[in-house]
């Protein structure tokens, strides 16, 4: 079990974490989803004992290692550029952290990590010899080998094409179902994030916005910031003004679930969630994107740009004047100046 409190991280003027508070379960494999910049891999460093948290404590297994050693964690990290020594062989790499502390039957926990991680046959060759891929394995492989209480993996396939990223995640999800151990993961990438995931913080600004399973998070979006983060194409919004059960968007009115009283609001609309009507809010059809099995369309509506996903044979023409719909019971409310969920 890991749990940080208050954990703060200036670097001079910059304040790169501000007062994080979060617990990760025995077991779980926990993500911590932003972009770039938002504090993610600082907190994964902070965790590591690599960097120092200007504030706050860090307890791993109910124990307080805020002050204590990265060696004496007993944790393992997998860093973005893998790490891996040039001049050793996989099988020195993978042994390496086995002989720094003279562990005993080096050859046969070598081996078994590698077979985990489909390189057995792989061990007398060089890094430099090594596909992208086989490199990502050679370092979860030298990770596994030392059997630590906690893995932490730092964008560890962001250097991998699409088709081995997916294939990487479903090998790491079965890995981490083998091995048991508490993992933390940190990626830009939402679609990783919600494929992997037990559950997942995101991170924005080095503030904690929302902690979650990813069909929590993604259903039911706490702030503004986290719902137009999350979603490929990512949410629509609309500026509303909101009178109890009614929102005006521009002149078209719309019959929301509930009563939110009087006051202004950004209505949140996935981009599956939009339909073209013959009655509803006025758009123009911008671009269309063909993308096979669907499409995206950008529509300009209520002084905004809309983007759908729609069926390709939806048989819309750029420059077309339409009306967009959607159910009141797919939109998500948000307060205009608080940016929180309603």
């Amino acid at each position: 079990m890991i749990e940080l409190k208050g954990i703060v991280k200036r670097h001079g003027p910059v304040t790169a974490l501000r007062g994080i508070d979060l617990a990760i379960r025995d077991g779980e494999f926990f993500a911590l989803l932003g972009p770039s910049g938002s504090g993610k891999t600082t907190l994964l460093r902070i965790l590591a004992g690599l960097e120092s948290a200007t504030e706050g404590r860090v307890w791993i297994d109910g124990s307080d290692v805020t002050d204590v050693d990265p060696g004496e964690r007993n944790v393992a990290m997998v860093f973005q550029s893998y790490a891996l020594y040039p001049h050793m062989s996989v099988y020195e790499n993978i042994a390496f952290p086995l002989r720094m502390v003279d562990a005993p039957d080096i050859d046969r926990s070598v081996k078994e990590a590698a077979q985990r991680v489909h390189i057995g046959h792989l061990l007398d060759r060089k890094p430099g010899q090594l596909s992208g891929g086989q490199q990502q394995r050679c370092a979860l492989a030298r990770a596994i080998v030392r059997k630590p209480r906690l893995f932490l993996l730092d964008e560890p396939l962001s250097n991998l094409d699409a088709k081995l990223r997916t294939e990487t995640r479903v090998e790491l999800r079965k890995l981490h179902r083998a091995l048991g151990v508490t993992t933390v993961y940190v990626t830009h990438d939402q679609e990783e994030a919600m494929t992997i995931a037990d559950r997942m913080a995101v991170f924005m600004d080095g503030r904690l916005e929302q902690v979650g399973t990813p069909d929590e998070v993604f259903a039911r979006p706490r702030t503004l910031e986290v719902a137009a983060f999350l979603g490929n194409p990512p949410m629509n919004f609309f500026k509303a003004r909101l009178r109890g059960r009614t929102a005006v968007v521009g002149s078209h009115s719309l019959e929301l679930t509930e009563d939110y009283g009087e006051r202004d609001a950004m209505l949140g609309v996935r981009p599956g969630a939009i339909a073209v009507t013959t009655a509803g809010i006025p758009a123009r059809v911008e671009l269309i994107e063909q993308l096979g099995e669907f499409s995206i369309v950008d529509f300009q509506a209520a002084d905004t740009l809309v983007r759908a996903r729609m069926e390709s044979k939806i048989g819309l023409t750029e420059g077309a004047a339409v009306c967009l719909r959607f159910d009141p019971r797919d939109v998500h409310v948000f307060d205009a100046a608080t940016r929180e969920r309603l």
